[in-house]
């Protein structure tokens, strides 16, 4: 029986790991500038961290999530199909 929840799960399982990556890497300590009604800001580009560091978070948990709701949904089903078979004999 194919699990049709897998693709989802390494979907998510696979962006967290990349946004996790993007959020080490050396790419992201480099200033930024910023211009905004003639102002000129720059700042490191560490703080994209911190946004990045929610999602990466966000996903793996919504892929654990996901795959415990699938392990209890398959546990209720095969207790329900005992309990049938129990009743039919």
């Amino acid at each position: 029986m194919k699990d049709p929840y897998l693709p989802q799960i390494v979907g998510l399982l696979a962006a967290g790991v990349t946004s996790t990556a993007l959020a080490v890497s050396g790419y992201l300590h480099q200033p930024e500038t910023f211009r905004f009604l003639g102002t000129q800001l720059t700042y490191q580009a560490a703080y994209r961290k911190i946004p990045l560091s929610l999602i990466d978070t966000g996903l793996c948990i919504s892929a654990w999530l996901l795959t415990q709701t699938r392990r209890d949904y398959r546990r209720q089903y095969q207790e329900w199909e005992r309990q049938t078979l129990l009743q039919q004999s």
